[in-house]
């Protein structure tokens, strides 16, 4: 399986010079990360590009997503805590690095007040200086 990852990773870098357009023509795994189903949006230099993408794999896990392209069924947009052990190893690779999506809100919901528990804010600090970094 790693090696057909491989293949279709290679595959899809030497057509990645076409630029974000042509990522519609490759398979594509829609996950949670897709912020409109059929819509993927890239910024570059100040100028937004929208095309329009057709899943051929759907899920609601992110992790599923992940083990779907590692598995060389096609492309998936994530964000980098997402797949980032499989970046490092090299079973993935980023592709268009000069384009980005929009960014995601996060939120961290607990308790206001008294009711807070230290450690709640404590894990948000530290969750708030661990996304900063990347």
């Amino acid at each position: 399986m790693l090696e057909q990852a491989l293949q279709y990773r290679q595959q899809f870098i030497r057509f990645g010079a076409a630029g974000v357009v042509g990522v519609a023509r490759h398979a594509i795994i829609g996950g949670p990360a897709g912020q409109i189903p059929g819509n993927w949006s890239f910024q570059k230099d100040g100028r937004s590009v929208s095309i329009l993408v057709e899943s051929r794999l759907t899920t609601n896990s992110n992790e599923g997503a992940v083990a779907a392209a590692v598995a060389g069924l096609g492309v998936v947009s994530t964000g980098y805590w997402g797949c980032r052990k499989e970046l490092e190893d090299g079973r993935l690779a980023r592709v268009l690095t000069d384009w980005h999506r929009d960014p995601v809100e996060l939120n961290a919901v607990y308790a206001a007040g008294r009711a807070a528990k230290p450690a709640a804010r404590l894990f948000t600090d530290f969750l708030i200086q661990a996304l900063k970094s990347d």
